[in-house]
């Protein structure tokens, strides 16, 4: 057993959800910051110390990975780096430069991705569609990207996650840095936001179709759906039900009748 421990933390605020410009902003900010911090977790990585900044439905998730000892001083370094960040304007140019290829390219994606993008559209609340995002990229500009993370700190909601080779002591001292950097001037998520993506009940024994024409690839792909209750017991039968099918189902779809290079079928954890 190696002395590692891991450290995340969930930062909701559902800004992002507010428009589709909030939502590029959303995407571009992870970008600009996880660039920013090259070099230095470049060394930290050859120390045995990993950072990544993940978007989630409505914010970021801080995961930092690695040995125990240096870990308290890796994350006050990253935090206040991202508690005091400024855009650099070269840098952004670069990243929004690749931000907006990546997003016109969209239908460019493996088809079994834009799927399940095709599916979300159609079962949560607050989600634009790439069409949405393209059309207001010239409002995202240095400034406004400054703002939307100055806003996203005044107030959100976190929760923190803790595990390894560590002491109470030290994950209250963790907490402490995060408090210190952060929590000092933020207010509160209110309680009646969401802090997570809310899906769509579908009416019982209902059954919909979306097509749609992606101009850029000639193959096909299918996604079904099948949306059951939110109870806790029926979440845990369709992880064992999820386990028994997903061999079986690979096997005579794949390997038996040939019917598609990339098939498997997945438990989805929806979001209430």
């Amino acid at each position: 057993l190696k002395p590692k421990v891991f450290h995340g933390f969930r930062l909701a605020n559902p800004i992002n959800l507010q428009s589709p410009h909030t939502s590029n902003c959303h995407n571009l900010f992870s970008m600009l910051f996880t660039d920013a911090l090259t070099e230095y977790l470049y060394d930290a990585k050859l120390a045995g110390l990993v950072f990544d900044i993940l978007q989630n439905e409505v914010g970021y998730t801080l995961q930092f990975f690695g040995y125990n000892h240096k870990m308290g001083c890796f994350i006050k370094r990253v935090l206040e780096r991202l508690a005091s960040y400024k855009i650099d304007p070269h840098r952004f140019a670069i990243q929004k430069e690749r931000f907006e290829r990546w997003l016109k390219s969209y239908k460019t994606q493996p088809l079994y991705k834009l799927v399940n993008y095709y599916n979300g559209l159609m079962i949560y609340e607050d989600t634009f569609t790439y069409e949405e995002r393209i059309a207001v990229l010239d409002k995202l500009t240095l400034e406004s990207v400054q703002a939307f993370w100055t806003d996203f700190m005044k107030t959100m909601s976190v929760d923190a996650l803790m595990y390894g080779n560590l002491s109470k002591a030290s994950a209250d001292e963790t907490v402490k840095i995060f408090r210190d950097n952060f929590l000092v001037k933020t207010t509160p998520l209110a309680s009646d936001l969401p802090k997570t993506l809310r899906e769509v009940q579908l009416p019982t024994n209902s059954s919909h179709l979306l097509e749609a024409v992606n101009e850029v690839q000639t193959m096909k792909a299918i996604l079904t759906y099948y949306q059951v209750s939110n109870d806790y017991g029926d979440r845990c039968c369709l992880c064992i039900i999820d386990q028994i099918l997903s061999e079986p189902f690979f096997d005579y779809l794949r390997t038996k009748e040939q019917l598609g290079y990339i098939v498997f079928s997945k438990y989805h954890q929806n979001f209430g």
